[in-house]
């Protein structure tokens, strides 16, 4: 059955000019949310005084709203979940929180994004080894073909990352192909990504610096 849209939204007050969306397997409808609407359980309050996380991740949550983001998409203890392009694993990080020690979060990076980091290659492995965070497993595959065990996921994130699998070159039908296969029944694919104006589509995503995407209805 083809994949229809769960939710797409924006987060007034809370992601800013950034557009969220869910994609499930059963569910199409269309949401609004406001921050004020959201209601943020006590097994997330906690995430943004962490001390697992890197001190330099705060300074972001201001504008990042982590806790209202996993709340928004019913990140929940015990969840698997994965994380596409993670860069060094701010979200990462905060998806670790949100599952707990009795959920796994799967960190995909491809070879672009690992020769960004050449003095380790492994964006993830300060979180790994000096964050201690035992929940993360760090996959170092081609978003094509991610890796993912098929059918285990809960919830499969591209953050603050899609509009740039355009000029990437990204064989995109591939890529959500391969991440619908890992979701679970009724799984959601969470994206968050800028903006650009109505009517501008995909072009300006193949043009730096000003790659962005308009936001689907």
């Amino acid at each position: 059955m083809r994949p229809m849209l769960r939710r797409r939204a924006l987060i007034q007050a809370g992601l800013g000019a950034a557009f969220a969306s869910a994609i499930s397997r059963q569910i199409s409808a269309a949401v609004l949310v406001r921050k004020e609407q959201l209601s943020i359980p006590p097994t997330l309050a906690g995430i943004t005084k962490s001390t697992r996380r890197p001190e330099a991740d705060g300074k972001r949550d201001p504008f990042r709203k982590p806790a209202e983001t996993m709340s928004f998409f019913g990140v929940k203890p015990g969840m698997t979940v994965a994380e596409l392009m993670t860069s060094n694993g701010y979200f990462t990080a905060v998806l670790a929180e949100a599952v707990g020690d009795s959920g796994k979060v799967y960190g995909v990076n491809n070879q672009w994004m690992r020769q960004r980091f050449k003095d380790t290659a492994r964006p993830l492995g300060d979180l790994i080894t000096k964050g201690g965070y035992k929940n993360i497993v760090e996959l170092n595959n081609e978003l094509e073909a991610p890796g993912l065990p098929a059918s285990q996921f809960d919830a499969i994130f591209v953050i603050w990352f899609y509009h740039d699998v355009y000029w990437m070159g990204v064989d995109r039908p591939d890529m959500n192909k391969a991440i619908l296969a890992a979701l679970k029944p009724g799984g959601i694919y969470g994206i968050i990504d800028h903006v650009d104006a109505s009517g501008i589509g995909h072009r300006r995503c193949r043009q730096e610096p000003s790659h962005r995407e308009e936001r689907g209805d």
